[in-house]
């Protein structure tokens, strides 16, 4: 009986494999507690479709990755920070006079 691993199993296999095993072993453990698959034709061709499409993904975030990064437009690093405003509120300014009562 072939089956599709859904996850690691130890001496047996990596997730996404196709293996073969015993008729008892895939449909009372393996099948059973979610481990496996049956590997029908469809099973296969779905299998094949989506490491296709991981394979593309990956692909395109290591051509991402490896491309220079353009300075955020949020940032510019000419201007210095405006702090004089955030200061001025917190000194009394003055003209006020304190009165203690």
């Amino acid at each position: 009986m072939e089956v599709i691993l859904k996850q690691d199993v130890d001496n047996l296999g990596f997730k996404d494999d196709v293996v073969s095993v015993k008729n008892g072993f895939g449909r009372n453990y393996l099948i059973p507690q979610g481990f496996a698959i049956l590997a029908t034709g469809s099973a296969k061709k779905d299998l094949a479709e989506d490491l296709r499409q991981r394979a593309h993904k990956e692909a395109k975030m290591v051509d991402a990755a490896q491309r220079p990064q353009k300075p955020c437009a949020m940032w510019n690093l000419r201007s210095k920070p405006r702090l004089d405003s955030a200061v001025s509120s917190l000194e009394p300014s003055p003209t006020k006079t304190w009165q203690i009562s």
